[in-house]
């Protein structure tokens, strides 16, 4: 197995979980700070730059805030233009009750003329799994890992 795409693929499960765990612990506190400036509550003591701004400034920066977040929630995953030209993309998330953390499950299959290369990933909490499968006949299998890491390298090259 190839450690490149091993390590390209861990590199992507840990940035995509990296962005979920700051947006799931900056929504909730932002979405309390929206809840106590709507309220008329003043905060000025906690949050220095209200004094500057005043409170209907405050809120609106709180409001693009969150929207940031949120974007940043949901392109998370998002895998890179090149690959997705070169393969499919699916991503399910999955939110269990007694789970802080939603589980994702992440695949890409690239496709190339010699063999689809199917690569998984799983998370639970801040954990992954990754399963990269390229079939059973080794000599084509090689052939296929070879085309990705090739594209993984012009991925990185022009990132």
């Amino acid at each position: 197995m190839s450690d490149q795409i091993r390590q390209y693929f861990e590199r992507y499960a840990e940035n995509g979980l990296a962005q979920v765990k700051r947006s799931l612990v900056a929504i909730p506190f932002f979405d309390d700070v929206k809840k106590r400036l709507v309220s008329g509550e003043d905060l000025s003591q906690e949050l220095e730059g209200i004094k500057l701004a005043g409170a209907d400034k405050t809120l609106q920066v709180v409001l693009e805030t969150i929207e940031e977040y949120k974007d940043q929630m949901k392109g998370a995953w998002k895998m890179h233009d090149n690959l997705l030209r070169k393969g499919k993309f699916s991503f399910k998330q999955i939110k269990l009750e007694r789970e802080l953390m939603p589980r994702f499950e992440i695949d890409y299959v690239f496709d190339n003329a010699v063999r689809s290369v199917k690569v998984e990933i799983r998370t639970a909490g801040e954990t992954f799994k990754i399963y990269i499968d390229a079939g059973k006949d080794s000599m084509r299998s090689q052939m296929a890992l070879h085309e990705l890491e090739k594209e993984l390298t012009f991925v990185a090259l022009i990132s």
